[in-house]
């Protein structure tokens, strides 16, 4: 099962996990809003990921054995990675982001108030950031194809949810560690978050090509090898 673990550092980046940190990072004082947002997504994500690693078990899921969502949900997982890097980084895509764009604009020009998620943040509650926290970490694309292979190594129910636990302490890293670091050294670590919040907003086409390539390779890589 130590082949996860590739899979919950690339989980880690999932671009509405990342999100919403960085807006609950802009928050004068974030630790309460942050603590609230990463226990009501690690309740989610592990009570989501453990019922289906159950079902997977137990043959619920797609109609049949979890061997026949084998090296398939790899190939399938890389191939859409693939198209994405095709996206982001092609002339047809730019042209189609760059629509997606303006019209993204101009909704937010009509709209009269921000996201509910944002106004949510903004109001600085904390049982409703835990909330949040709750609705926006479903499981994402990676951590799918995870669960199905912790389904498929077939152990019992302890080391099944120590390895849930370790993903997710994995994935919301971006979380914890702002979380360490305001305990530590608050003040060096406002100054470090300002700069990543600048540096996100600058590279993030060239991150999210970089962590499409990344994830293409990895799941077509083990799609060939289940498949031979």
């Amino acid at each position: 099962m130590i082949d996860v673990i590739p899979l919950a550092f690339l989980s880690a980046l999932y671009p509405t996990l990342l999100a919403v940190v960085v807006l609950v990072l802009q928050r004068p004082d974030p630790r309460r809003l942050l603590a609230a947002y990463l226990a009501g997504g690690m309740l989610t994500s592990m009570i989501v990921g453990y019922l289906i690693v159950t079902a997977l078990k137990e043959g619920d899921v797609l109609g049949g054995s979890n061997h026949a969502v084998g090296p398939g949900v790899n190939l399938a997982g890389g191939l859409i990675a693939l198209f994405l890097v095709w996206f982001l980084s092609g002339d047809w895509g730019r042209e189609r982001r760059e629509r997606m764009k303006e019209r993204k604009e101009a909704k937010q020009a009509a709209r009269t108030r921000p996201p509910w998620s944002e106004r949510v943040i903004q109001r600085g509650s904390v049982t409703l950031t835990f909330i949040v926290g709750m609705v926006f970490n479903l499981p994402g694309a990676m951590y799918l194809v995870a669960l199905k292979d912790i389904a498929e190594a077939d152990v019992g129910t302890p080391e099944t949810l120590g390895v849930l636990l370790a993903y997710n302490v994995i994935m919301f890293q971006w979380a914890e560690l702002p979380l360490i670091g305001y305990a530590v050294a608050p003040e060096r670590t406002k100054a470090l978050i300002t700069r990543m919040n600048h540096w996100l907003r600058d590279h993030a086409l060239q991150l999210a090509i970089v962590i499409c390539s990344i994830a293409a390779a990895f799941l077509i890589t083990r799609g060939i090898v289940g498949l031979v």
